[in-house]
């Protein structure tokens, strides 16, 4: 399965039209092994900084 999402990330972002990419203000969070409070932490964190 994941190689699956890989190879169609790495397709969408590669694509001659249009390609897949983050707005260039946008946040990249990973959210690898972190528990959904984590994340909501982080992101509620942001917000009060701007």
């Amino acid at each position: 399965m994941l190689k699956a999402i890989q190879e169609r990330d790495y397709r969408d972002a590669n694509r001659p039209l249009y390609p897949f990419k983050p707005a260039e203000d946008a946040h990249i969070i990973d959210t690898t092994n972190k528990r959904v409070e984590e994340v909501l932490e982080y992101i509620l964190s942001m917000l009060e900084e701007k």
